[in-house]
C-alpha cells in the first residue's frame, strides 16, 4: 500500500469532553491522531477549570486552538466540582451555555446539538417527537397503566425499567410501551449499524444526520419501531472499531477542507 503523505496539521487540536472509562473516546483520538491530527481530552469534571479566549468563530482553550468537538459527557453532568458546593449549579448553568455555543461553531463536531435537545439532556421525547414529526414508526405509549409485568416502563430521565405495579403506575404516570423483545442499535453517518437496516430504520438514521446527530443510539422492537434513542450512546466493543473508523474519517476530511 502506497504511504500517504500529508500536509501540516490543522492548527490546534480536536477537543474531546469525556466522562471516565469511556472507550470510544479513547479509540476515536487515537484514528483521529494517526490521521495526522491533535487531539486533547478532558474530563467532564474539568471543564469548568479551563480557559476560553473566545473571538469571532475562532475558539482557544487554555491558550490552544480548538480545531474540533467532540462532547461525550451527559449535559446533565456535574462540570464544576472543583468549585465551592454552593457555586456548583452557577457554574454547570454557565459551562451548558458555552459549550452549547461552541457546537455551532463551523468546527467538525460529533453531535451538534441544538438548544432543545441540550438542555432536555437528549432524552427521548425530544427524539420521539421529531420521529414522529418525520412520520417514522416509534412505539406506542400508554401512561399509568401497570402491574401486569407486560410492558416496559421508559423513565423520564432515560433508560428502560420492568413495569411498576398498577398503584405505582398510577401515581407516577408512569409511561410505558408493549414492545417486547427489543434491540440496541446504532446509527452513524445517517447509517444503521449492528441490525437489519429495514426502510423506516434507514429514514430515522438519515433523518438523525439531517438533525447534525452523527452518533445516535436506539432501541427498536421486532416490528422496527423505535422505542428509545440518544445522543450519547454507550457502544457495543465489537461496533467500536468501525465508529470510530468512520468518525475519524468525517472528521479528517472536514479538517483538511480548512486548510
Amino acid at each position: 500500500m502506497a504511504e500517504v503523505i500529508r500536509d501540516q496539521p490543522v492548527d490546534g487540536s480536536v477537543v474531546f469532553v469525556h466522562e471516565d472509562g469511556d472507550v470510544f473516546v479513547d479509540a476515536l483520538a487515537e484514528r483521529i491522531e494517526a490521521r495526522g491530527h491533535s487531539t486533547r481530552k478532558i474530563r467532564a469534571c474539568e471543564v469548568a477549570s479551563v480557559s476560553f479566549r473566545w473571538e469571532e468563530r475562532r475558539v482557544q482553550i487554555d491558550g490552544e486552538q480548538v480545531s474540533g468537538l467532540v462532547f461525550r459527557a451527559s449535559p446533565d453532568a456535574d462540570f464544576g466540582l472543583e468549585f465551592e458546593e454552593a457555586d456548583v449549579d452557577f457554574v454547570n448553568a454557565e459551562v451548558k451555555a458555552i459549550w452549547l455555543g461552541l457546537m455551532q461553531l463551523p468546527l467538525p463536531v460529533l453531535n451538534r446539538l441544538d438548544a432543545e435537545v441540550w438542555y432536555s439532556m437528549s432524552e427521548w421525547p425530544v427524539w420521539r417527537r421529531r420521529f414522529v414529526d418525520c412520520g417514522i414508526p416509534v412505539a406506542p405509549l400508554v401512561v399509568g397503566s401497570g402491574g401486569r409485568g407486560e410492558r416496559t416502563w421508559l423513565p423520564w430521565g432515560g433508560g428502560k425499567l420492568p413495569e411498576p405495579d398498577a398503584v405505582s403506575a398510577r401515581a407516577l404516570s408512569c409511561a410505558t410501551t408493549g414492545a417486547g423483545e427489543i434491540e440496541q442499535v446504532v446509527f452513524c453517518e445517517g447509517e444503521v449499524l449492528g441490525h437489519r437496516s429495514g426502510h423506516a430504520l434507514s429514514r430515522a438514521a438519515r433523518a438523525a444526520k439531517s438533525w447534525g446527530i452523527t452518533l445516535m443510539g436506539v432501541a427498536v422492537n421486532v416490528r422496527d419501531e423505535i422505542v428509545m434513542a440518544t445522543s450519547f450512546p454507550g457502544l457495543d466493543e465489537t461496533l467500536i472499531p468501525a465508529v470510530s473508523d468512520r468518525v475519524a474519517g468525517r472528521f479528517d476530511e472536514a479538517l483538511i477542507s480548512r486548510r
